[in-house]
């Protein structure tokens, strides 16, 4: 017998429509990954002897679940993390796209957003029949890489007619939508070595169909590394048999060093 600590490395795979692992991707370093079995299980009483004793137990239901807690972040990651599918932003130009409300009043402090992010070429013009170009650091500054302005100044220049107008070139983005995707099955493998035992010897476990959930707290300020816990339900993989190598949940092997 040996004692244990772990580490290792956490990979997410697809999986075939025949149950087989796929593609696989590390996940890059997490701060923990553990599984639970979760079994319902009826108890019944006797009541004849006084004692109220158990005298059947029953495990009526056997589930499983997984949580990790990943603390790097990627495109890819964030799509395991919100349940999400990925948009692909091409690098184009943009001509006069509306900015703005069409009616109301300019005001200091107003920021308005462009559809595109990582935006260079920012040109902005007002509705006037001949239109007036507001100028960068006077009436606005830009925010290039989030793909906003915020007015500094209104009336130098002007005054301007709504909508504002911007012409600009975006470059090439990847998004990730939120809670799109959420039907994905992945099969998990994890890659570990036993610390406590000179040698650290390998110890992997393959965990074969797991539904995840949406991260329940994604913290955006923080004064700590952030850490994004993964939690999800691992799921019976009956393209598998209870009495085969694998079983039908997971396996767990234990290597020498």
């Amino acid at each position: 017998m040996d004692y244990f600590s772990g580490q290792g490395k956490l990979y997410f795979g697809t999986r075939s429509a025949a149950g087989n692992p796929e593609t696989f991707r590390w996940i890059g370093d997490v701060a923990d990954f553990s599984f639970s079995a979760e079994p319902d299980i009826l108890e019944a009483k006797e009541n004849y002897s006084g004692n109220r004793q158990t005298v059947v137990r029953i495990t009526r239901e056997l589930k499983m679940s997984m949580k990790a807690s990943l603390r790097q972040i990627s495109a890819d990651n964030l799509k395991l993390m919100l349940l999400g599918e990925t948009v692909v932003q091409a690098g184009a130009s943009v001509t006069n796209e509306v900015i703005t409300p069409t009616t109301g009043t300019l005001a200091v402090g107003n920021v308005f957003l462009f559809a595109g992010q990582d935006v260079s070429a920012v040109t902005i013009t007002d509705s006037t029949g001949t239109p007036k170009t507001l100028t960068a650091d006077v009436n606005y500054t830009l925010n290039a890489k989030g793909g906003s302005i915020e007015t500094l100044d209104v009336t130098t220049g002007g005054a301007f007619t709504l909508p504002l107008l911007a012409d600009y070139t975006k470059a090439a983005a990847t998004r990730v939508k939120m809670f799109t995707a959420a039907n994905v099955e992945y099969w998990l493998r994890f890659e570990g070595l036993n610390t406590a035992v000179s040698g650290y010897p390998p110890v992997i476990v393959d965990i074969y169909r797991v539904r995840l959930d949406p991260v329940k707290d994604f913290g955006l300020i923080n004064d700590d590394l952030g850490n994004f816990e993964l939690a999800g339900s691992c799921l019976v993989d009956q393209t598998k048999t209870a009495s085969g190598d694998f079983g039908q949940f997971g396996r767990m092997i234990a290597l020498a060093a």
